[in-house]
């Protein structure tokens, strides 16, 4: 999604999440909700995507409770447990033991400077 983009959907419950500006560029923040899983939301440049905070592999959380996800270079998402990385536009992993899947996405559009995610989305 481009950042600068706005989705509009009435169909969808959004949720505040984050000020854009919290976010580093490139950079990641998990989002921790009442129940489980944890949210995953990346910026590189002009990329901006949420993802379900969890390993297609183990299914466990990507960010071992440490809150960042990218990987050394910034480049990928990466797995804290088996280092598996993802691209940041689309989820799918391209190194790792789950190469060729993909982190379920999660819609989110910016208003008015805020990061918000759909909270009817599948988690």
């Amino acid at each position: 999604m481009d950042i600068h983009e706005q989705g509009h959907n009435d169909s969808r419950s959004w949720q505040h999440v984050a000020h854009l500006d919290q976010l580093k560029n490139p950079g990641s923040i998990v989002v921790r909700r009442d129940t489980p899983p944890s949210v995953i939301i990346v910026r590189d440049h002009q990329i901006l995507a949420a993802y379900i905070n969890r390993c297609p592999h183990a299914l466990i959380p990507l960010d071992d409770n440490h809150n960042d996800v990218l990987s050394l270079d910034q480049r990928t998402i990466q797995c804290a447990m088996h280092f598996a990385q993802f691209r940041l536009e689309d989820g799918y992993c391209i190194y790792g033991p789950c190469a060729g899947d993909r982190l379920k996405r999660i819609a989110l559009r910016v208003e008015n400077g805020l990061i918000e995610i759909d909270i009817h989305s599948r988690f």
